[in-house]
């Protein structure tokens, strides 16, 4: 159960990560080109 619990943490960190990184890229493609 613990090791279950544990997956599901790391899961769930992983996906956070990767959730900010795409809202990142969406803000950054949206601004205008400054170079």
């Amino acid at each position: 159960m613990y090791y279950f619990c544990n997956t599901l943490n790391s899961m769930y960190s992983t996906v956070r990560i990767i959730g900010s990184i795409l809202t990142l890229y969406r803000n950054f493609k949206r601004m205008p080109t400054i170079w």
